[in-house]
């Protein structure tokens, strides 16, 4: 809702000044942002931030607006994302609304700040790296023309489910959940980090991640929702992980991320006492070694 009132107020406040963007028939340019991160699998926090990607569609970005001071399509989408994220970052006496994170973006903080959904196409085939694919499998358009939703909804769902050598995806997602547990874990003495540790939060979701990435290519029904949980209740009605092992992994990731809310409202750090969740602590690692580093298919 907050997104919905600032988009409408930074491109009215743009298009007083330049005019609307227009494609070749005379229709509006559309406009859409995606939620990714918590934001985008309906799992936001005490605190959190958005974590946004902007996307217009437009047959001729080049083109002039037609206000009394026109500019370029392009330009003018441009602007517009960077207005968003200046009203909604902004520090002001009631505080501000959330802080904005970009670096999701394709080519993220050299990319531009708002992509053509055709460059958006064309990056996420050609481009992207495979911890971009898992953080698309958290993606989920919240803001924009009704058309353009569904281009990006058949987007990620086309990219989602193509098919992958299970070998290479394992060695990506292993690499890059080692790269985030060195450069991110925090450690203390008779403590354990509960997001990037051994058999954490980070672990429950790079599993659930790897096992859809490897499997939706025959089954679409794996990537039709954003969010950990239903996306392991797929897994679990598709035969690819069993009940328990489903059971075992939500019931971790729930006692996980209720912990993390109450720290995060206490302004609290993420370290729990090295006793704290040792049951679903092993069952996260066990998983982990068993479905991730043990198969071998």
């Amino acid at each position: 809702a907050i997104l919905e009132r600032t988009v409408a107020a930074a491109r009215a406040q743009l298009a007083e000044t330049h005019g609307e963007p227009t494609r070749a028939d005379g229709s509006p340019a559309a406009f859409a942002i995606l939620g990714y991160g918590k934001f985008g699998s309906i799992e936001l926090g005490y605190g959190s931030d958005l974590d946004l990607v902007f996307v217009y569609d437009c047959d001729q970005p080049d083109a002039l607006t037609t206000g009394a001071k026109p500019i370029s399509n392009a330009q003018f989408f441009a602007r517009l994302g960077q207005r968003i994220v200046h009203y909604l970052a902004t520090h002001t006496a009631a505080g501000r609304a959330y802080e904005v994170d970009l670096q999701l973006r394709p080519s993220g903080n050299s990319g531009m700040v708002v992509s053509g959904l055709a460059s958006f196409a064309r990056y996420q085939h050609d481009s992207a790296w495979t911890w971009e694919h898992q953080a698309l499998l958290r993606a989920r358009t919240v803001v924009g023309d009704a058309a353009l939703c569904a281009a990006i909804a058949a987007l990620r769902r086309e990219v989602l489910t193509r098919v992958r050598d299970p070998q290479t995806l394992r060695r990506e997602v292993v690499d890059m959940r080692a790269k985030m547990r060195s450069n991110l874990e925090k450690r203390a003495p008779g403590k354990w980090d509960v997001k990037q540790a051994d058999g954490g939060l980070i672990d429950a979701e790079f599993l659930t991640q790897f096992l859809v990435l490897r499997d939706a290519h025959g089954d679409a029904s794996l990537v039709e929702h954003t969010d950990n949980w239903r996306q392991l209740e797929a897994l679990a009605a598709a035969g690819r992980i069993t009940q328990a092992q489903k059971d075992d992994l939500l019931r971790a990731t729930r006692a996980y991320r209720g912990w993390l809310h109450r720290r995060a409202l206490q302004q609290a750090d993420g370290l729990a006492d090295q006793a704290d969740f040792a049951a679903e602590r092993a069952a996260v690692a066990g998983l982990w070694q068993q479905r991730v580093l043990g198969e071998a298919t």
